[in-house]
């Protein structure tokens, strides 16, 4: 431990005794997408195990900055592109605010970026609902990505398809560049919530979700307790292939 504490004073306190203050300028352009150990006179295999790393760059990306409209986004997954750029969705939070109203909205959003950081190119995924939750965003084997959430809209907006219950599992398939492929929706008569998105080896997708739906819609099994996990197997097509449901007599909520 004294040793670990030795190792961060150096780092902290050698810049303080360098010619230049502003060391930073001192160290060679980084390439993009990646960060080098700061020099800080210490064997780099050190440095890299205590974590003493300069920043970059650093950029925030939203939707809307007005007196009336704001935005908040709550990142959900990032991944490195084949062009060496980033996209990550979040789930955006709009508030609209006016002097004869107040509003809240939840949607779908994409953005590209360049290594920089720099944007791109941004796409939003809604409905006329207020609520289209996200909660997962994983790559698909033909370069694009799967968005997966739930919301309670019908058919509406980007949503093609109809409302089963008081909220269905929501997924938008987009390409390589945010356009949308297709969407599907899954859930009975209850509450269906997403949890969780796993790709599977046959390019298809698991989804876990919590579920207070009787045998009603897409679901097949009958609700055991208050609350169950309801898990769906759907392939790369956004075809379900079976369903099951998991829990006791109580409430089990499936977590990611």
């Amino acid at each position: 431990m004294n040793h670990f504490y030795k190792i961060l004073a150096i780092c902290l306190l050698l810049p303080l005794f360098k010619s230049n203050a502003n060391f930073s300028e001192e160290l060679p352009k980084p390439k993009s997408n990646t960060h080098r150990p700061l020099d800080c006179g210490i064997p780099a295999p050190t440095i890299v195990n205590y974590g003493c790393l300069d920043l970059v760059w650093q950029k925030i990306h939203k939707r809307f900055n007005h007196p009336y409209v704001q935005s908040s986004e709550t990142p959900i997954k990032v991944y490195l592109t084949t062009d060496g750029g980033y996209i990550f969705a979040t789930e955006s939070r709009l508030s609209v605010s006016t002097p004869q109203s107040f509003q809240i909205q939840y949607n779908y959003f994409v953005t590209k970026t360049d290594g920089n950081g720099n944007k791109l190119w941004s796409k939003l995924f809604n409905t006329t609902s207020s609520k289209e939750r996200l909660v997962s965003f994983v790559p698909t084997n033909d370069g694009g990505y799967m968005l997966g959430g739930y919301t309670d809209a019908g058919v509406s907006g980007m949503k093609t398809t109809a409302s089963q219950g008081l909220n269905d599992i929501w997924l938008v398939k987009i390409d390589a560049d945010g356009n949308k492929i297709w969407d599907k929706s899954f859930g009975g008569s209850g509450q269906d919530n997403l949890s969780k998105m796993i790709a599977t080896s046959d390019g298809g997708f698991l989804l876990v979700s919590s579920s207070t739906s009787p045998v009603s819609g897409d679901k097949t099994e009958a609700v055991i307790g208050g609350t169950d996990a309801w898990v769906i197997k759907i392939n790369a097509s956004g075809i379900k292939e079976w369903d099951k449901v998991f829990g006791g007599t109580a409430d089990e909520t499936p977590r990611a």
